[in-house]
């Protein structure tokens, strides 16, 4: 499992956020959330972008 996916599992499981809601909160499908956790899919740039301008995260905390 990538890095990005393992920060985005863990900003859900902090909020206490499902799939849905992340889906609602960056605007896209919950099916591209399901597929990401399932990592069935890895997170493009311009999608880590998305995540970064509306959840708050920052760059760094992507490699951490």
């Amino acid at each position: 499992m990538s890095k990005a996916v393992e920060k985005i599992k863990k900003y859900m499981e902090d909020k206490g956020v499902n799939q849905a809601e992340l889906a609602e909160a960056l605007d896209i499908t919950q099916g591209y959330v399901s597929m990401l956790i399932r990592n069935n899919t890895t997170p493009s740039v311009s999608f880590m972008q998305v995540v970064e301008d509306k959840l708050g995260v920052k760059k760094g905390d992507w490699f951490k």
